[in-house]
């Protein structure tokens, strides 16, 4: 259930599933107000708080309004770097011992030590609204189609691309770069030289309901781009690919067994990848988790907060958002471990290995065909050598669900990276044979 070229290639549509988040929160805080809120606002209206963060390794960074930029520890500690701006803050990227961060009045701050950060030589005065790294050159994506191209992120040089409207994104994986506007301008380019445009919704109309976008990122080795449809703009959705060439829907059709509708309106903020998993910040505090499967979804109760962003690292995740606020959550707790017949057969044709945890009394009256027998009081005895790769796909099942959690946590706890609960026998809609074999 990994996001790859082959599942992409395998998949012409991908139905969300989105997880009911448990009320498991490792730590939750506000940042120390450090400088005043008042009249802290985006120029797009937004109020004051953090805009993006990113995870550096043993610690998160979190960058926001007013030139704010928080360094906050996995125990929830945060503190303040200084910055010589009191600009908002709208982007942080950090890639071979640079940190770049950039925003609105022409902002562009470089740091190689994360002690002091200095404004980059660009001749820009509008806002710059996000930055990557693409073959050793960084970009950065700014107002009016201006597109700025550096060596050492201290020194840039502009290039116009060819639209008005401001590229509100960009992003880069294994094939090249992509910018895009609200407007669905979309700009890809192979060498960071020579740009290939288009317009979505013009190139396909007639195929596809026009829509505007919202964000881009590059997850994995593929590039997500998430918006709101033209018709409905409480309606979010989310595409992607690898090398532009061909564009996959994840389709939103049900959530929490009730039509997608009902949860309507719904705006994406932020995507995030945990694991083979999509994670996407919506608002009113809502978090979507999204896998393969076709009937897994749910959707996390609203809580309240704003959150605007999203970063993950050593199986942590956080969540920041208005008033400075930030939410530390250990990424088991947003993961999705449900799965359903169909999604878990169709692993399973694909490599995946599915285990019996009930008794051999239990399987002798009837099992899935290729299934290992372990019962659940075994699993941390005979699952590592039965088992051995530990990014190997495991798929438990039992006789309700109960001991098959049960095997999974303690799956998760060995160190089993892609774990799922199929529940109970009574959920696999294919054949099941008698008999007791070996495992």
């Amino acid at each position: 259930m990994k996001i790859t070229r082959q599942n992409i290639l395998h998949l012409a549509a991908v139905t969300l599933a989105l997880f009911l988040l448990p009320s498991c929160t490792v730590k939750a805080a506000t940042a120390p107000d450090l400088q005043p809120l008042q009249a802290q606002t985006l120029s797009t209206g937004k109020p004051a708080g953090y805009t993006s963060s990113v995870y550096l390794g043993n610690y998160f960074l979190a960058a926001g309004t007013a030139g704010r930029l928080d360094q906050i520890d996995q125990n929830g500690k945060s503190k303040t770097l200084p910055l010589p701006t009191q600009a908002s803050l709208l982007d942080i990227h950090s890639q071979n011992g640079l940190t770049l961060i950039c925003g609105e009045k022409g902002t562009l701050l470089y740091s190689r030590d994360l002690k002091t950060f200095q404004q980059a030589n660009i001749d820009e005065s509008g806002t710059i609204f996000q930055v990557t790294e693409f073959n050793g050159r960084y970009y950065a994506a700014a107002e009016k189609g201006r597109l700025w191209i550096s060596q050492d992120g201290q020194n840039w040089q502009s290039k116009t691309l060819e639209t008005d409207n401001d590229i509100i994104a960009i992003a880069s994986n294994s094939y090249g770069l992509m910018a895009i506007t609200g407007k669905t301008d979309l700009f890809t380019s192979a060498d960071g030289e020579n740009w290939k445009a288009i317009n979505f919704n013009e190139a396909y109309n007639g195929y596809y309901d026009r829509r505007s976008f919202t964000g881009l990122s590059s997850l994995g080795d593929s590039l997500f781009i998430y918006g709101q449809m033209e018709d409905n703009p409480g309606e979010p959705f989310i595409m992607f690919t690898d090398a532009a060439d061909v564009w996959f829907f994840k389709a939103l059709t049900s959530v929490n067994g009730e039509e997608f509708s009902e949860q309507l309106p719904l705006e994406m903020r932020a995507v995030g990848l945990l694991g083979d998993q999509l994670l996407i910040v919506c608002d009113r505090g809502r978090l979507l988790t999204i896998t393969e499967c076709t009937v897994c979804h749910q959707m996390s109760e609203a809580d309240g907060s704003e959150w605007n962003s999203i970063a993950m690292g050593d199986s942590q995740v956080l969540l920041v958002g208005k008033n400075f606020e930030f939410k530390i959550l250990d990424e088991n707790s947003v993961r999705q471990f449900s799965i359903g017949s169909e999604q878990a057969l169709n692993d399973y044709e694909n490599g995946a290995v599915l285990v019996d945890v009930r008794s051999a009394e239990e399987r002798a009256e009837g099992y899935i065909p290729g299934s290992l027998h372990i019962p659940v009081a075994e699993i941390s005895q005979k699952l590592p050598s039965l088992v051995p790769d530990k990014s190997q796909e495991i798929i438990f099942y039992c006789a309700a669900g109960v001991r098959a959690q049960t095997a999974l946590e303690e799956a998760l706890s060995m160190g089993y990276e892609t774990v799922y609960n199929l529940g109970g026998i009574k959920d696999w809609n294919y054949d099941i044979v008698s008999g007791s074999p070996a495992a």
